[in-house]
């Protein structure tokens, strides 16, 4: 199918909201169109508009004329009228603004050299480029250091701007200068190269794309063409994006040929509150931004703040969620238009698609819209044809406004651009996609990362797609791993939002199955704490983690693996299972373990304790655990030991109310070299008498860590309600002369806070068990009425909840079947927790705080009377031990540990 708002037969008259400014006549002339021609234009027309503004510095239009005059003329006369390009290391400021305007009127292409990039990508884009000479910004110049000897030339841009400001030459003067020395920029025209953008080469090796004045002039007169709110004199557009990457050069031209004014920062030096914090305080009216971009702004608004400023929000770079749209769409008002620009490198802007925020957003991932001003879309079938609506192909844009080709590549060039018989320039870059019945374009990946997976084409941007549509997911890329003589396989790496509980790798899976194919859900799904970003914050999948292979031990199973591997099957949600697999390097945690080991006990009638989950991992180990004639016991019930190698010093660990020590399995593995000790209630896992004050629970612990440490130092984590415990275990040990180095609190809630713990931080999302009528059930309801009065400490809740009130006060005597046995014991620690009274500790303490914790460091201040550490971590509080911010947690607990005092 073919698509296209104009085929380059009729003139478009384009106008701008600046006076007396001659509209863009489109399409003109190639050798008509001039970057420096409209740019001297605008400044005619609004001399006085600012033009560029970063910090506290802001430039006219007028003033930043004048001074690239200067610096264009010194670079001239310094350098002469060589082809060569010129290379800039520049900051997100308006000094690279001035640096782009300087070698434009020098009339050489300018390749930016971006300061986040790293030293080895530069020094092999310099080489690739051919740049001898370099502008460098001041804000960076400590980069240079890392990248030195590459130049032959370099020249300060603070001193070129401080000498042009300051310079008294007349305007006429300056007139005459300019026409006589810089007649090479005055020349250029449609066809001439205006800047070298690097890319990413499939070959490993960056590809670099060459920009011209017809490109630019193009892009911005398709901007004024677009159905949403442009920008023009007074507006401002907040300019985040790189200006190495095309959509960031092209964001600063489109703003200084319309006579609007470019706020410059880079999000990546001052985070989403940052940004945030830029746009409240400059009142932007416009911003372009990636969709990474997007999400982290909508995480660091306060819920309920309007940005009230901004009339049009544009994402690009890459595909944008709905959810993304529905999730920032409540910060900003009605009348604002959110759109999603599509285009490359290559072909600049291709397709825009706007969604007014008071209306319908499209569920999924939103369209790339109806081809801009100037460019004709076709889709082509594998044969050649073209494409029906709705048929998905590789995507052509014919236009005349393309770029040239690559520099110095003409092979690679050959091989993207062609000419086709009727003399139109196309360009064929490997994107897939489809119109739909509304005209509207659909993206739909790379031509060469579809796969076959079990004889089923799979799309992973279809994945990504059903990833994104969870709530709890806020990232996620799908990479298929194709190798010889074993199934292709499906790995998705996932980033949840901060603000929710990220799910288990199986209940991934159970959602996707309600969305997808069987054969279209990851057998792995790997858990970040945020997915690694290019310089362009585009996901940089060579910097994803690697997943190991998997075992192709395909023996058959005995009866008893057979058996077992199907309750895996169920709790992990995986399609197969071989032998040699690992319970917890399949996504399993301290959740789908008990829910597995209920499910054992109902199968073989054997009670099976959590921590043979460690000892025994894998489907074969576990299989011959369950046969074996060994204990189901523990050798103690109430410590579980998760690394026993390594000479630091020891970890112990308590976990929140009703969880299993397990539940510190993923820390340790990031402490390989730390032995790591974790605790569980008394009883929790064999019928026990269980402790009646936290302060014997604490005692029983440490009489445990005296066994295995009989003497300091010691160092302490409890998470929830085991910040409690951890506290009066060290308080104890400290009045029996043991030195505690440091006791690290999990995002336990203030002492003040103890009466709201129970309901807001349950382990399980499950109801307590209730009658039709709403009562719960309770049977010895006789018998309870007549203990209640005497047995039932205060600190349990009366009334209408008298059946869990019972089981907690008897949690470890009386045994529930699955998730009321931890419920029980949830309760119980609740009860403990509110008799207990938190005595002040004078030792070093590191707390850890989740997002949502309501007490803060001012919950504890009154406790806590030695040297506090504080850290905050966005993530949810049940969330902070588990993949993916389990790995932030360790490393936040390594700059502590590394900070403690010697000796």
């Amino acid at each position: 199918m073919t698509l296209s708002p104009a085929r380059n037969t009729t003139a478009h008259i384009v106008s701008t909201r600046i006076a007396g400014l001659e509209p863009f006549v489109f399409p003109d002339e190639p050798e008509r169109m001039s970057l420096l021609r409209r740019w001297r234009s605008v400044v005619a027309s609004v001399p006085d508009g600012i033009a560029a503004v970063s910090g506290s510095t802001s430039y006219s239009y007028a003033e930043a004329d004048r001074i690239s005059d200067l610096m264009a003329l010194e670079l001239v006369a310094a350098l002469g009228e060589s082809e060569e390009p010129i290379g800039a290391l520049l900051g997100q400021d308006t000094a690279a603004v001035l640096a782009f305007l300087t070698v434009l009127k020098s009339g050489r292409m300018i390749v930016v050299l971006d300061a986040h990039t790293p030293a080895e990508r530069l020094e092999q884009i310099v080489d690739l480029a051919g740049v001898s000479t370099c502008l460098v910004d001041g804000a960076v110049a400590e980069v240079m250091a890392t990248i030195g000897g590459v130049f032959t030339t370099t020249f300060s841009l603070d001193h070129l701007i401080a000498d042009a400001a300051a310079s008294t030459v007349s305007a006429e003067a300056l007139a005459d200068r300019v026409a006589l020395e810089l007649f090479l920029g005055a020349s250029r025209t449609g066809a001439d190269g205006v800047q070298i953008v690097f890319t990413s080469g499939s070959t490993g090796v960056p590809k670099g794309v060459v920009q011209t004045h017809a490109t630019f002039l193009a892009s911005s007169a398709a901007v004024l063409d677009w159905p949403a709110p442009v920008m023009g004199p007074g507006d401002k557009t907040g300019l985040v994006l790189p200006l190495s990457f095309v959509a960031g050069s092209l964001i600063l031209f489109n703003t200084l040929l319309m006579g609007a004014t470019a706020v410059l920062a880079d999000p990546r030096d001052i985070g989403a509150d940052g940004l945030l914090q830029l746009v409240r305080e400059h009142r932007i009216d416009l911003l372009d931004a990636t969709p990474h971009l997007v999400r982290g702004m909508t995480a660091a608004l306060d819920e309920g703040e309007v940005l009230d400023s901004i009339r049009l929000l544009v994402t690009m770079g890459e595909g944008v969620h709905s959810n993304d749209v529905e999730g920032i769409r409540k910060h900003l008002v009605p009348s604002a238009v959110f759109g999603n620009a599509f285009g490359s490198s290559e072909m600049n802007s291709v397709a825009f698609f706007h969604v007014s925020l008071d209306g319908h957003i499209p569920r999924g991932m939103i369209p790339a819209g109806r081809p801009v001003l100037g460019k004709e879309v076709v889709v082509l079938r594998e044969d050649g044809t073209e494409a029906a609506v709705g048929e998905t192909g590789d995507i052509l844009v014919y236009s005349d406004y393309l770029a040239p080709g690559y520099w110095r590549n003409d092979e690679l060039t050959a091989e993207k651009f062609g000419v086709d018989a009727g003399g139109r320039r196309f360009a064929r870059l490997g994107d897939l996609g489809h119109f739909g019945e509304d005209g509207h374009l659909r993206i739909g990946g790379r031509s060469d990362s579809g796969v076959k997976v079990r004889g089923y084409l799979v799309e992973p941007s279809e994945i990504e797609s059903a990833l994104l549509s969870l709530d709890e997911i806020g990232e996620a890329v799908v990479i298929p791993i194709v190798t010889d003589n074993a199934p292709t396989r499906l790995v998705a790496y996932v980033s949840p939002k901060s603000t929710l509980r990220p799910p288990s790798g199986a209940a991934i899976r159970r959602s996707l199955r309600s969305r997808l194919p069987e054969y279209m859900v990851p057998g792995d799904i790997v858990q970040l704490n945020a997915l690694p970003r290019t310089e362009r914050g585009k996901v940089d999948r060579t910097s994803l983690p690697p997943v190991p292979p998997r075992q192709t031990n395909v023996m058959e199973m005995d009866q008893r693996e057979l058996a077992l591997s199907t309750i895996w099957q169920q709790v992990l949600e995986l399609p197969e299972l071989h032998l040699d697999d690992d319970f917890m390097a399949l996504g399993g945690d301290s959740l789908s373990a008990e829910e597995m080991l209920v499910l054992v006990k109902d199968v073989f009638g054997v009670e099976i304790p959590s921590m043979d989950v460690l000892k025994f991992p894998t489907l074969r180990e576990f299989a011959q655990r369950i046969g074996s004639d060994e204990s189901t016991l523990p050798s103690h019930p109430d410590v579980m030991t998760l690394n026993a190698e390594g000479s630091a010093t020891p970890l112990f660990c308590f976990p929140g109310a009703g969880s299993l020590a397990l539940t510190y399995f993923p820390l340790s593995k990031q402490f390989p070299d730390t032995p790591l000790y974790a605790f569980q209630q008394h009883g929790i896992e064999k019928r026990a008498l269980p402790d009646r004050s936290l302060e014997a629970m604490a005692q029983r612990y440490v009489q445990l860590m005296r066994i295995v440490r009989p003497h300091g130092p010691y160092r302490l984590v409890g998470h929830s309600f085991g910040g409690l415990v951890a506290m009066e275990v060290a308080r104890m040990l400290t009045e029996a002369g043991e030195v505690v180095e440091q006791v690290v609190i999990l995002d336990t809630y203030g002492p003040r806070s103890i009466t709201e713990f129970d309901e807001a931080n349950r382990p399980s999302t499950e109801p307590v068990p209730a009658l039709a009528d709403g009562s719960p059930i309770a049977t010895a309801k006789n018998v309870v009425g007549r203990v209640k009065s005497r047995y039932v400490p205060d600190g349990i809740p009366r009334g209408e909840n008298i059946g869990r009130q019972f089981r907690a006060y008897l949690a470890g005597i009386l045994r529930h079947e699955g998730q009321r046995q931890y419920d029980s014991f949830f309760d119980h620690a609740v009860l403990l927790g509110r008799r207990y009274q938190v005595k002040p500790y004078f030792g070093d303490v590191v707390l850890v705080l989740a997002e949502e914790n309501p007490d803060g460091f001012e919950g504890w201040k009154a406790a806590l009377k030695g040297r506090v550490t504080v850290v905050g971590m966005k993530a949810e509080h049940t969330s902070i031990l588990r993949e993916p911010h389990v790995a932030q947690l360790a490393e936040h607990l390594r700059d502590a540990f590394d900070a403690i005092p010697a000796g």
